[in-house]
């Protein structure tokens, strides 16, 4: 039943108490619309209750918003030389990782974020010590004792094993099978790399301060192998001049798979839900592999 006509029908009692002490206004309705003054009783309780209806609603939608507006902006870190992934090109952050949280958390979801790039073992010492929220990241049980996952990678890229064409050892190199097959060889990384110092340890692994300083040793025979995912590898290889002179071997050691992580004291880890849905239309509407096409032409997941 309409709003109005129930209001004009329910009982003048209910009526009389929106219009207490209005009986100059009930005249004027009366006088202007010729209305008996039961139904111009009822007119202007209708008034009174929509007034009040839209009052109740101003100030819900100011409560709901309040939080929104006064909320700290959630603090993100990044390795700031990890092309394309994450990268300072010309002082201006940018890289697969910005652009896909530009897009799920801030333009979809309306959360307010605040980017900050580091060297990235500094990244990790930033979350570890409060300064941030979160980051993208591959899972280590280190960081699930203290951060919340998102319920699957934002990015997912197969990882090889890397040498250089030139190696007196190629042959050997190729027909390695799997990880216990590099032992006997010297895996240069770069200081931070989870993944390398949790999967390989008892091998003989030497860290550099950067990914580019590994494939350059690398490319001097300063070193056998690294291992990474084919994105950085790539790129990096492109940019150093070094795409002729490394070599992809055939053994995939794993995929790296990229999560978002947020600390579980901030406020936003009761987020990652919603992040998680956001994150899974953006798979399913093409949003998401059209981010990674602008930085690996060649991707087709």
């Amino acid at each position: 039943m309409p709003y109005l006509f129930r209001m004009l029908i329910k009982p003048t009692t209910d009526a009389c108490k929106h219009v207490s002490g209005n009986d100059y206004a009930m005249q004027i309705i009366r006088k202007q619309t010729g209305l008996c003054s039961d139904i111009a009783m009822r007119l202007l309780a209708i008034s009174a209750a929509m007034k009040a209806q839209l009052i109740c609603a101003v100030l819900l939608a100011l409560v709901v918003a309040l939080p929104a507006a006064a909320a700290e902006p959630l603090k993100l870190v990044y390795g700031e030389d990890y092309p394309p992934i994450s990268y300072l090109e010309n002082g201006k952050m940018t890289g697969i990782d910005i652009d896909v949280l530009e897009e799920a958390l801030h333009k979809r979801m309306g959360v307010p974020l605040q980017h900050a790039f580091y060297p990235w073992a500094r990244a990790q010492q930033v979350i570890q010590a409060g300064g941030a929220d979160g980051f993208i990241t591959q899972l280590t049980p280190a960081r699930l004792a203290a951060l919340v996952p998102g319920s699957a990678p934002i990015l997912d890229i197969p990882q090889h094993a890397f040498t250089v064409k030139t190696h007196p050892a190629l042959a050997a190199l190729r027909r390695v099978n799997s990880l216990p097959g590099l032992a006997g060889y010297q895996v240069v990384t770069y200081i931070g790399n989870g993944w390398v110092k949790t999967h390989l340890q008892g091998l003989n692994v030497d860290y550099t301060l950067s990914l580019e300083t590994t494939l350059r040793r690398l490319a001097a025979l300063h070193g056998d192998v690294t291992v990474d995912n084919d994105f950085v590898v790539d790129y990096y290889s492109r940019r150093l001049g070094l795409a002729g002179q490394l070599e992809q071997l055939p053994l995939q050691i794993d995929s790296a798979r990229f999560y978002l992580l947020i600390r579980k004291e901030s406020p936003y880890a009761a987020l990652m839900p919603r992040i998680d849905e956001t994150l899974a239309q953006m798979r399913k509407d093409g949003t998401l592999q059209a981010i990674i096409r602008r930085y690996v032409p060649t991707y087709a997941q």
